[in-house]
């Protein structure tokens, strides 16, 4: 049976009033983030099961403040906008407490942790790896409070291994920051979406025993903002010769934003990244608004009685954006400076690609294009 990395959204009975947890509708604010602009503090606090759960609890001190600071950088790289219709996420100071009614966030690290009522809720702890549930929200305040829990990876309620997902996973400290990152993200608003670290499948594809080797060696990606620059090494040999001039031995290439400039420098690389010279820049970048597609990834929806957003600031809508994930493309020119003349190209740029389209013989054509590592491995086939 699949190991279900969320639980689809249930409406349980009277004694789990207010609880929900990522993936599903039945709320019109299930997907809310527990925490907007007016929350200037997040308490939250450990409850950690030794037992169960493989990893030390000191290691586990420091995943939790890594995973926190991982959104805190995303949500520093959005522009301030105070814009109608706009609420923005971060800015919290976080702090660790003890246990009590008054704290925002529980992490739960092992099935000796659960409560019977949130063991009544989950149903089958077992069918998780990690969950999210936020189990009471105020309606005036827009503020959330709930527990993340993560699942056992050892004992007799270790999460469900049909024999494809890696055992002990949480001795493995970069697995646990990813999985911590994914669940912060339900925390602040963020469903499941895309190809990347909030996919559907993440967490199943996270610990899958023939996918999870990959995730060990990879650098952990953005989620919201594009990347500064790519290195991109599959370039067709006369794409490299007739558009780029690159010389015998150079194999790859980086493209690397420029700070405080609207263009991107070129580099020419051996593979191993060991040897670069500067063969152009990519300059006049203006955006297609014909071709901006970027979408809000989280959305607020407003409770009637809710007392932080006036209607000038609502736009008098019922609902919120708050970040967008990129998605865009722009006319640019391409200038390569063993050549006199200046192509135009097209840039297509989205939080986990680059593409750069040009003319070579007179037909369009991909002249560089960059996949995020992330999100190729979350294509490929999970079985062998």
């Amino acid at each position: 049976m699949r190991i279900f990395a969320m639980a689809l959204l249930l409406l349980m009975n009277s004694s789990f009033a207010g609880w929900v947890s990522s993936g599903g509708q039945l709320f019109k604010d299930a997907h809310n983030s527990w925490f907007i602009k007016n929350t200037k503090l997040i308490r939250y606090c450990i409850q950690y099961d030794a037992s169960s759960f493989s990893m030390s609890e000191d290691r586990i001190h420091k995943i939790i403040k890594k995973a926190f600071n991982y959104w805190e950088k995303e949500f520093s790289k959005i522009e301030d906008e105070n814009k109608v219709g706009r609420f923005i996420l971060g800015g919290q100071k976080i702090s660790q407490v003890t246990c009590s009614k008054n704290t925002d966030v529980a992490f739960k690290f092992g099935y000796g942790t659960l409560n019977k009522n949130e063991i009544d809720y989950l149903k089958n702890p077992i069918k998780y790896i990690g969950v999210s549930v936020r189990q009471s929200y105020d309606e005036e305040n827009l503020k959330g409070k709930g527990f993340i829990y993560i699942s056992s990876d050892q004992g007799p309620h270790k999460y469900q291994n049909n024999g494809n997902l890696i055992i002990r996973a949480w001795e493995n400290e970069k697995i646990l920051e990813y999985t911590l990152i994914h669940e912060i993200g339900h925390v602040f608003g963020f469903p499941h979406s895309g190809n990347g670290i909030m996919s559907e499948n993440f967490l199943d594809q996270l610990l899958n025993k023939y996918l999870n080797p990959y995730f060990l060696n990879l650098e952990i990606e953005p989620f919201l903002i594009a990347k500064k620059q790519y290195f991109i090494c599959d370039i067709p040999s006369k794409i490299k010769r007739q558009v780029f001039s690159m010389k015998s031995g150079e194999r790859c290439i980086l493209i690397k934003k420029k700070k405080s400039s609207n263009l991107f420098e070129l580099y020419s690389m051996n593979e191993d990244k060991t040897s670069k010279r500067k063969i152009g820049e990519i300059v006049g970048i203006n955006l297609n608004f014909n071709d901006s597609k970027s979408n809000p990834v989280s959305v607020l929806q407003l409770t009637s009685k809710q007392k932080i957003f006036t209607s000038k600031q609502t736009g008098f809508r019922s609902f919120m954006y708050g970040p967008f994930q990129q998605d865009e493309g722009y006319f640019a020119s391409l200038m390569i400076d063993e050549k006199s003349k200046m192509e135009s190209v097209y840039l297509k740029i989205r939080s986990d690609s680059f593409m750069m389209l040009g003319n070579l013989k007179n037909k369009i054509v991909p002249l560089l294009n960059y996949q995020s590592p992330l999100s190729q491995i979350l294509q490929m086939d999970p079985t062998p």
